[in-house]
C-alpha cells in the first residue's frame, strides 16, 4: 500500500543561468499544501521570498467527495474571495458563484446527463443575473465527445465544432464553425502513422492555418512535438521530451520557430515522487537568463 501524503513543502532557490548556478543560491520555503487522508487538498499557503505569506487557500468537500467550497485569503492586501459551488443531483446540475468579499461575482451553472457528462455550461453575472455565454455539449454512442457550441449573451450561436473519431475511438477529424465569420471556418484532421502523429488545419478552399507533428517513442509518447503557424511565425515552436522508465518526464525543452532555445524543465524523481525541478529561461523568452530551481518534501500519515 502506498504512503499517503499528508504534507507537500515546496522550496525554492533562484540563480542567475543554468550553468553558472551554485549552491549558495538562497533556499526559501514558497509555498505548504496539507492534504486529508483521501488525499485531497485541504490547505494551501504561499509564500513570498521574505518569508510573508501571500494567500491562503481552504477548501471543503462534500460526502460525495466534490469541492463545496474554496476561500482565499489574500493575507498582503487583507482582501477574501471565495467559491461556493452547490450541487442539485435530481436536476443533474450544480451551481458556482464567485465571491470578492461579500459581493457576488460571476455565476456558472452546469448541466449534466445521466452518465455524469457535462452537457451544458452556462454563465451568468453575479450583480444582474444576465447571461454572459453559453456552452453545450454532445456525445457520441462511445460517450466521446462530439459536439461543442459556444452562444453570446444573446444566445446566438458563435461557434460550433463537431468531432468525428475512427473505431478504435481516435480523433480523426474537427469541423469548426462560426456562423458569423465564415471566413474562419476550418478543418482539423488527425493522421497516425507508426511513431508519428500529424494535426493539421485547413480552410475550405483547403489554405493550411496550423500543422502540428508529434514523434512518438516504442512506447507511445511523445519525444518531440513542432508546430508551424502558417499565419504567425511567433505562434510556431517545438518541444522535446525525454522519460524515465516510470513514464515520467525528466527534460522538456521549449524553442522557437527559428530553432532558438526559450526555456528548459529538468526534473526529478524520489519513490515515485516529484523530487526536484528546475526551471530555465533564457534571454529570449524573458530578457534575462533566470534559473530557477524547487524542491520537493514530503511528509506522511502514519
Amino acid at each position: 500500500m502506498s504512503k499517503r501524503i499528508k504534507n507537500i513543502l515546496i522550496y525554492q532557490r533562484d540563480k542567475s543561468s543554468y550553468g553558472a548556478a551554485g549552491d549558495n543560491a538562497t533556499r526559501f520555503l514558497v509555498s505548504k499544501e496539507h492534504r486529508d487522508e483521501m488525499g485531497r487538498t485541504i490547505a494551501l499557503v504561499t509564500l513570498n521570498q521574505a518569508g510573508a505569506e501571500e494567500e491562503r487557500t481552504l477548501r471543503t468537500y462534500d460526502a460525495s467527495d466534490r469541492l463545496v467550497e474554496e476561500v482565499v485569503e489574500h493575507v498582503l492586501i487583507d482582501t477574501i474571495d471565495k467559491r461556493v459551488i452547490r450541487y442539485n443531483d435530481v436536476e443533474r446540475t450544480s451551481e458556482e458563484v464567485q465571491y470578492y468579499g461579500d459581493d457576488p461575482g460571476e455565476k456558472t451553472v452546469t448541466r449534466f446527463d445521466d452518465k455524469g457528462h457535462v452537457i451544458e455550461l452556462a454563465k451568468y453575472d453575479g450583480d444582474t443575473g444576465e447571461l454572459i455565454s453559453l456552452q453545450r455539449f454532445g456525445y457520441n454512442e462511445k460517450g466521446l465527445p462530439s459536439l461543442d457550441e459556444e452562444y453570446d449573451e444573446d444566445e446566438t450561436l458563435v461557434k460550433r465544432t463537431v468531432t468525428l473519431y475512427d473505431d478504435t475511438g481516435r480523433m480523426i477529424r474537427q469541423e469548426v464553425s462560426f456562423p458569423h465569420a465564415p471566413d474562419d471556418n476550418h478543418v482539423v484532421t488527425f493522421h497516425y502513422e507508426e511513431g508519428k502523429t500529424t494535426e493539421e488545419a485547413r480552410s475550405a478552399e483547403g489554405q493550411l492555418f496550423y500543422s502540428q507533428v508529434a514523434v512518438l517513442d516504442d512506447r507511445g509518447r511523445e519525444t518531440e512535438v513542432s508546430r508551424w503557424n502558417e499565419f504567425d511565425s511567433g505562434d510556431s515552436w517545438r518541444e522535446t521530451y525525454e522519460y524515465d522508465d516510470q513514464g515520467h518526464v525528466l527534460l522538456r525543452e521549449h524553442y522557437s520557430g527559428a530553432g532558438d532555445l526559450l526555456y528548459r524543465y529538468q526534473l526529478t524523481y524520489e519513490d515515485g515522487l516529484l523530487s526536484e525541478e528546475g526551471r530555465f529561461l533564457t534571454p529570449r523568452y524573458v530578457g534575462e537568463a533566470r534559473h530557477t530551481i524547487r524542491s520537493f518534501e514530503y511528509e506522511f500519515y502514519d
